[in-house]
């Protein structure tokens, strides 16, 4: 029987600087719960595909790129970081 191998993901929020005195609980709290979500949705792709991907390495990779895809997108789509939606750059 084959051992299933551990998944491991992880996300930032960026390279800002939020200062402690300006960050109010439930601003962290919504900060935390992007991040949460954003690894949550990338795990789901890991865990949901680790079984399928024993085949070969290049299954392997697929698998880890859509994680990461899937993780990224949550913070695209998410207007609290500066990435995708809610960055500088798309700032109306």
């Amino acid at each position: 029987m084959l051992k299933k191998k551990r998944v491991v993901l992880a996300v930032h929020g960026g390279a800002g600087i939020i200062l402690r005195s300006a960050l109010t609980s439930e601003m962290e709290a919504a900060y935390r719960s992007a991040l949460q979500d954003a690894l949550t949705a990338g795990y789901a792709v890991l865990t949901r595909n680790r079984d399928d991907a024993t085949k070969n390495t290049r299954d392997q990779d697929d698998v880890a790129i859509d994680a990461v895809e899937a993780a990224v997108r949550c913070l695209e789509d998410c207007p609290l970081f500066n990435a995708g939606k809610g960055s500088v750059l798309a700032h109306d």
